[in-house]
């Protein structure tokens, strides 16, 4: 795949993410690199991470 802007990836990663895919945030920072070609730092994974929480109603994230 090639690289998706966040607003395309995080429908998948709040589903990955309430699944329990990821118990670190370097291993959801490789899944995204690995799924869209995009790679963020800690912050920028973070930041996104956090995102998800807010839009994922109750989804317990691990990360």
């Amino acid at each position: 795949m090639g690289a998706a802007s966040s607003e395309e990836q995080r429908p998948l990663l709040v589903e990955e993410t309430a699944k329990g895919r990821f118990r670190t945030h370097q291993e959801a920072r490789e899944w995204v690199e690995q799924h869209y070609g995009v790679t963020y730092g800690y912050k920028g994974m973070y930041s996104m991470l956090g995102k998800t929480r807010s839009t994922s109603e109750g989804a317990q994230t691990r990360v």
